[in-house]
C-alpha cells in the first residue's frame, strides 16, 4: 500500500509573511508537529519551508521524507504542495483571512484538512461573530461592541481593550487606559478602526483550554497558562501546561460548551479565557493548532497528532487525553 501524502503548512515558516519572532513560534510548531508526525506509519509527509530553516529541523525527523516546495512565491508554493498531497494540515493566523482562504482552497482542491473547514474558522476567526454566537448561547463573555463612527465607547469604563475583529497572538491588541490614550490610537487607526472591535477589560489570568473536536462534540484536553506580558501592548511569552486551577474543570466544561456552538470546528481548537473574580470568561476561539501543542504533547503519553488523524482523518470520535507534571514551553524571554 502507497503512503498517505500529508501537507503540514505552517504559515510563517513557509514564508508567507517576514516576521522573526512569529517565524520562529511557528517554525517551533511546525517542528515539533513532524518529529510527532513521523512517527506514525504509513505517511508522506510535504512542507513548504525557508531554505534557512531546513537545518534547524528535529534530527530525529527522517528529512528524506519531507518534501520542500520550491520558492516560487507563497500562494504559487502553496497550490504546488496542495497538488502532491491527499491531506492538509494548514497553521496560519486568523489575521486578514489568512487561515480561513488557504482552508477553502485546499477544500476546492478536493484536500482533506485535517482541521476546522473553511466555514467554521471563518466564523471562530471573527472574534466578533464568535462572541455574539457565544452569547446568545448564555455562556459568560466580556461585554463588547464593534467599533464605528464613534468617537468614545460610552458603554465601557476605562480601561477597555481594543482589538482586531480577525487577529492571533495578540497581534493589534492594545489597552486603553486613558482618554488621551484613547485619542491617540484613534486617530492613528483611521478607517482600519472599522475593522476593530472594543472589549470590556476584565481581570484575572490568561488561560485557555485546548480540545479535539468533531461533529459539534468537544473533549477538553487540559487546562493552561499563558504567559502574557502586562501594558498597553500585551506579548506572548509562552504556555505552561497542564494548569492546575480550582476552576480548571468549569472552564473544560465551558470550552466544550463553546466548541459545540461553531459549526464546521473540527480536530485542534483552542479556547481562550480570562480566569476572573468570578471565574472563567470567554475571549475567543481559535480553530487550529495553537502554541499550547508544545507543552502538551510532554505532557501526554499519546501521539496527539494521530489523534488529530484520527479524528479528521477517520472520523473518530475525541476522546480525553491522560495528561500529568507541568510543561512551560516559552518562544521568548521577558
Amino acid at each position: 500500500m502507497s503512503a498517505l501524502k500529508l501537507l503540514v503548512y505552517e504559515y510563517f515558516s513557509a514564508g508567507v509573511f517576514e516576521c522573526d519572532d512569529l517565524c520562529e513560534d511557528g517554525f517551533m510548531m511546525l517542528n515539533a508537529l513532524l518529529k510527532d508526525l513521523s512517527r506514525l506509519p504509513g505517511l508522506e509527509i510535504i512542507t513548504a519551508m525557508r531554505p534557512k530553516l531546513r537545518s534547524r529541523i528535529s534530527p530525529d525527523i527522517h528529512i528524506e521524507n519531507i518534501q520542500p516546495c520550491p520558492e516560487s512565491g507563497a500562494k504559487q508554493s502553496f497550490l504546488q504542495a496542495l497538488k502532491a498531497c491527499e491531506y492538509a494540515l494548514i497553521i496560519a493566523p486568523e489575521t486578514a483571512g489568512a487561515i480561513a482562504r488557504l482552508t477553502k482552497m485546499a477544500e476546492e482542491r478536493g484536500k482533506l484538512v485535517i482541521g476546522s473547514s473553511s466555514a467554521g474558522v471563518s466564523l471562530a476567526g471573527n472574534k466578533a461573530a464568535t462572541l455574539a454566537l457565544l452569547e446568545e448561547s448564555e455562556l459568560p463573555v466580556p461585554g463588547w461592541e464593534l467599533l464605528g463612527e464613534s468617537l468614545f465607547p460610552e458603554s465601557f469604563a476605562l480601561p477597555f481593550v481594543v482589538k482586531p475583529v480577525e487577529g492571533a497572538g495578540g497581534e493589534g491588541v492594545r489597552i486603553i487606559k486613558t482618554r488621551e490614550q484613547w485619542a491617540a490610537w484613534n486617530a492613528g487607526a483611521g478607517k482600519e478602526k472599522e475593522s476593530f472591535l472594543v472589549q470590556e477589560w476584565v481581570s484575572g489570568e490568561a488561560v485557555s483550554v485546548s480540545c479535539l473536536v468533531q461533529n459539534g462534540e468537544a473533549e477538553p484536553i487540559c487546562l493552561n497558562r499563558q504567559h502574557v506580558s502586562p501594558g498597553e501592548h500585551p506579548v506572548f511569552f509562552g504556555i505552561t501546561a497542564p494548569y492546575h486551577h480550582r476552576w480548571a474543570g468549569a472552564a473544560m466544561d465551558i470550552a466544550r460548551r463553546a466548541c459545540a456552538q461553531v459549526p464546521g470546528l473540527r480536530g485542534f481548537v483552542g479556547v481562550d479565557f480570562i480566569m476572573g473574580p468570578q471565574g472563567a470568561v470567554v475571549l475567543e476561539i481559535n480553530p487550529r493548532l495553537t502554541f499550547a501543542y508544545l507543552a502538551l504533547r510532554k505532557a501526554t503519553t499519546h501521539n496527539i497528532a494521530g489523534e488529530l488523524l484520527a479524528i479528521c482523518r477517520d472520523g473518530a470520535k475525541p476522546r480525553g487525553l491522560p495528561v500529568s507534571g507541568s510543561y512551560t514551553c516559552l518562544v521568548r524571554q521577558r
